[in-house]
């Protein structure tokens, strides 16, 4: 695979992430004891990537690059809600007219209900069909339901799934940035928030292409307030089933608001640490409550935005106690039939197998 990325950083894809990293404290509601981890950041001493402009590129990259080949035909935008066998053994794909808001996560269940649906390229028929999204598996109610074979969807349909929520925010010009020297940060400790990194500080995301002027962040929750959001506001109605669509309103006023709180007690936190190290090391001996206080500015925010990411990850298997589906007496719950990770800081693979 490292050999894969590094023709992906030569086609100018990807690029190292030349950030600076460290932890920031929680609030002790989470994991104290084992060390906070975010895919390696923290634990591994390996170079990180990052796709240039966004990790899309590196998608983008590789389809393109297939496509001039010859070797693949593309069609962007296009929506597959089912799938159907033909007479010969082929497959034909249905979905809406491409570039339809039909089916969108969260337009309303009546405008997704007036959708139309036909055979999607001509009626082009393939061979083989490749499923990369696990939420494909899901029964018909789902938005993102391709409505795989049965046969086929039982097999992953309860794979424990990780999942998380995104809030991106921007912190207004001329604002001050959130007060430390940090680009990517893991937080310790707490039941909230897992991880921040600042867009700027990574190839080609210039503050300049943010969705507002200003510093963008992005914040990712912890699974364990991921699991517990979802059950307090389900993708499902419990009664009748239907899916419940994501209000742009909810996520920004709910959970981005809800990080974005914890971010910025964690920033205060280690401001305050910061501080008072400086203070020891200027003033030994001193009594801390006559040294020097400092009050932290917090920036004004231009622009708070989010997602929730119901099948983000799958849970890692045989690791933690886990069995070959993910899926742990401890941490895993069943939540309107899917079966979610719910610690706060889940072993993502195996560190002792490499």
């Amino acid at each position: 695979f490292r050999a894969e990325g590094e023709k992906w950083v030569a086609s100018g894809w990807a690029s190292k992430w030349d950030g600076r990293f460290g932890v920031l404290p929680g609030d002790g509601t989470g994991d104290t004891t084992t060390p906070t981890d975010f895919f390696g950041l923290q634990k591994s001493a390996a170079n990180v990537y990052v796709g240039v402009k966004g990790i899309n590129s590196v998608v983008r990259g590789l389809l393109g690059a297939a496509a001039e080949s010859g070797r693949c035909d593309l069609f962007p935008g296009v929506r597959v809600a089912s799938m159907q066998r033909t007479d010969d053994g082929t497959w034909q794909m249905i979905g809406p007219e491409p570039g339809s808001t039909g089916t969108f996560h969260d337009t309303s269940e009546k405008a997704a209900a007036a959708a139309q649906y036909d055979l999607l390229v001509d009626g082009r028929k393939f061979n083989a069909v490749l499923v990369t999204d696990i939420s494909a598996s899901f029964e018909s109610w789902h938005r993102a339901s391709a409505s795989v074979p049965e046969a086929l969807s039982a097999q992953v349909r309860h794979r424990v799934r990780i999942p998380l929520f995104t809030a991106l925010v921007v912190f207004a010009p001329p604002g001050l940035p959130p007060p430390i020297d940090l680009d990517g940060a893991t937080i310790q400790g707490d039941s909230c928030l897992w991880f921040a990194a600042r867009t700027a500080s990574k190839n080609g995301l210039s503050a300049s292409e943010n969705t507002a002027p200003g510093e963008a962040w992005t914040l990712v929750s912890t699974p364990a307030y991921a699991a517990a959001e979802i059950e307090r506001v389900p993708m499902r109605d419990p009664e009748t089933g239907a899916f419940i669509p994501q209000d742009p309103s909810y996520l920004s006023q709910g959970p981005s608001s809800t990080l974005l709180a914890a971010f910025e007690a964690a920033c205060r936190r280690y401001h305050a640490a910061a501080h008072e190290k400086k203070e020891e090391e200027e003033n030994p001996g001193k009594k801390t409550e006559e040294k020097e206080k400092t009050d932290l500015v917090w920036p004004a925010v231009a622009y708070l935005g989010g997602q929730r990411w119901g099948s983000a990850l799958p849970a890692p298997t045989h690791v933690g106690g886990r069995d070959g589906l993910g899926r742990s007496t401890s941490s895993s719950k069943e939540i309107c039939g899917t079966w979610y990770e719910t610690s706060a800081n889940p072993p993502l693979f195996d560190a002792g197998k490499g």
